[in-house]
């Protein structure tokens, strides 16, 4: 049986840092964390805004009526949509956060890590 060319796979494994690599991955989601902060405040600045155009309209006179309780039943449609949007990027970062536990220990971990499919040190 032919054996494959190990050469690049051992010279890939010679310049490999887990430090780097790990680094690299926190700094990925720290970014990350930032993105979803921005999104947060978007989210919160639609539910303003949102909010503010709907007391708006109950208080001018648009030449057709619009019922209270259709304008209640909108923004709560609204409002409810951007809390759930809100509650799925909170689990997202939370998961995040504990993704970037996970690697912060792994960067002090001296034992085989079934994890990374390889030691951590």
């Amino acid at each position: 049986m032919k054996q494959p060319d190990t050469a690049a796979l051992r010279e890939r494994l010679a310049n490999y840092t887990p430090e780097e690599e790990t680094d690299r991955r926190i700094a990925e989601l720290r970014d990350l964390l930032k993105e979803i902060s921005a999104v947060k405040d978007s989210m919160a600045d639609i539910i303003t805004g949102f909010t503010h155009a709907v007391a708006d309209l109950q208080k001018k006179d648009i030449g057709t009526r619009v019922h209270p309780d259709t304008l209640k039943a909108l923004n709560e449609i609204c409002t409810n949509f951007v809390v759930e949007v809100g509650k799925q990027l909170m689990a997202h970062r939370d998961r995040q956060l504990e993704l970037q536990i996970f690697i912060a220990y792994c960067k002090t971990c001296i034992y085989p890590c079934t994890q990374m499919g390889s030691y951590c040190r």
